[in-house]
């Protein structure tokens, strides 16, 4: 502070003292004259003194945002293009006709910023079936590779069994403008679950994808059927009533994509998963770096990340032995996020029955983690998500606040060596399944948006926000 600052309230001071002590023996216009030089030197030392409104903290602000997903929609996801154009997508249920009890279309629309708005354009198909398998964990979506290379997933029936149901996927080579014929990435032709998949571009073109893939359980699928009272498409108990019941595991597999459409390189990266947790997967410059809830034979199931370098894929490890043994499935998978070389891993864990969200960074494309930090000890209820954001990370996860039946959706920008730089909530989620996983997307202009599914009169309804941090 200068010392004409310090001088100005002074001399305000001392002018208010002989203003009250002696006032009332001065004429009036030398009162008035000494109220006006007062008011002359308060105004700007009350300015000084106050910062301007551009030094003020700006409130964060939530806003809805109307999309065009209609009612009984679910399974929200955002896809990126390279010029960083988002995407929503997400699956519908359309009322059912004579030829079929129910008919589910993955649908997409294009997220349009305007100087001072954004809103969606009109939704359009990807694809449509009757015999698909629609549930709020396993979400189908939509993936930009590049501009000629579009993948877009979804899970159809195989056969009767509640749990037989393959991955389909479809290409398209002109931004959505058309699709190919839908095709597997797996060949095992098993009436088994095949599921929870994870992809990303390689540097040569080429889409790594990653897989649960249930081909080794095919002998007690029936067993596990009947002993599982799920309901697929309104969450009921997806995966968990029927973990124990396999005699033979859930495998993690991975195969190429190429950049002409073929599959490639089927391969098997471990023999025994948690069956029903979702995958995710990066690449670094160094690395391909995949994570997945391991399974082991007593029952603990910790998060393990397995990498592919140029010397191959490694052996898979435990990224921090928290010990959470658990005969059921949580359906409750890690996230990952990449930047250069530095990655990013979230997961839930409920080990020691303490329920809790953690993070742990790594500095060298996931050859090694550092001590995870802990979120929402206690409360947590995960479905985690992470994006490189900001310089640092932008997490997301679902939160349950005590006494509280309903849910928040909590959001936490920290830098990249994990420091918190803000935590930000939305309220009024649901704590059920129905709420499936939130997801996450970040705007050119550090904004966020949020997309969840809500009930809506009895059937899920897509919901979008977009939380504006201050600047």
């Amino acid at each position: 502070m200068s010392s004409g600052a310090l001088i100005q309230p002074g001399l305000i001071l001392i002018l208010v003292q002989v203003l009250v002590r002696h006032g009332r023996y001065c004429c009036r216009g030398v009162f008035t004259a000494l109220i006006a030089f007062t008011i002359w030197l308060a105004v700007p030392a009350l300015a000084q003194a106050q910062p301007t409104a551009s030094d003020q903290p700006q409130p964060e602000r939530w806003q809805m945002l109307a999309n065009p997903a209609g009612p009984g929609s679910l399974a929200p996801r955002f896809a990126q293009a390279g010029d960083g154009t988002l995407y929503l997508s997400w699956l519908e249920k359309r009322p059912a006709d004579a030829a079929a009890a129910s008919l589910h279309a993955l649908q997409y629309a294009r997220l349009q910023t305007g100087t001072n708005s954004l809103s969606f354009a009109a939704a359009r198909d990807i694809a449509s079936g009757s015999d698909w398998f629609a549930n709020w964990a396993d979400t189908p979506g939509l993936t930009m590779h590049s501009a000629k290379l579009w993948v877009a997933h979804w899970l159809q029936k195989s056969a009767a069994s509640t749990y037989a149901y393959d991955i389909m996927l479809s290409v398209s080579r002109d931004q959505g403008a058309s699709w190919s014929a839908a095709f597997t990435p797996h060949h095992d032709n098993t009436p088994t679950e095949h599921g929870f998949i994870s992809q990303f571009a390689r540097a040569d073109g080429s889409v790594g994808l990653f897989w649960l893939d249930g081909r080794a359980t095919m002998a007690t699928t029936e067993a596990a059927t009947l002993a599982s009272a799920a309901n697929p498409e309104h969450g009921g108990t997806h995966g968990s009533a029927h973990a124990g019941a396999h005699s033979a595991a859930m495998t993690l597999r991975t195969a190429t994509l190429d950049a002409t459409g073929n599959i490639s390189q089927d391969e098997l990266l471990d023999e025994r998963v948690c069956d029903c947790c979702q995958t995710a997967a990066v690449s670094t410059p160094a690395a391909d770096v995949i994570a997945y809830r391991n399974r082991s034979a007593g029952e603990i199931r910790d998060i393990a990340v397995l990498r592919r370098s140029a010397q191959g894929w490694s052996t898979p490890y435990i990224v921090h032995a928290d010990g959470w043994r658990t005969a059921a499935c949580p359906v409750n998978g890690p996230a990952l996020a990449a930047s250069g070389e530095r990655v990013a891993l979230a997961w839930f864990t409920m080990a020691d029955d303490m329920p809790r969200v953690q993070l742990a960074l790594s500095a060298d494309a996931g050859a090694s983690f550092a001590a995870p930090q802990t979120f929402s000890a206690a409360t947590a209820l995960g479905r985690v998500q992470l994006l490189a954001y900001a310089d640092g990370w932008l997490l997301s996860w679902l939160d349950q606040p005590p006494d509280s039946g309903a849910a928040v959706i909590r959001l936490a920008s920290l830098s990249a060596a994990g420091d918190l730089r803000w935590q930000q909530q939305l309220s009024g989620v649901s704590a059920q399944r129905v709420s499936g996983i939130p997801r996450i997307a970040a705007l050119a202009d550090g904004r966020i948006i949020v997309a969840w599914t809500a009930a809506r009169n009895g059937q899920g309804m897509v919901q979008t926000a977009v939380f504006t941090p201050r600047q």
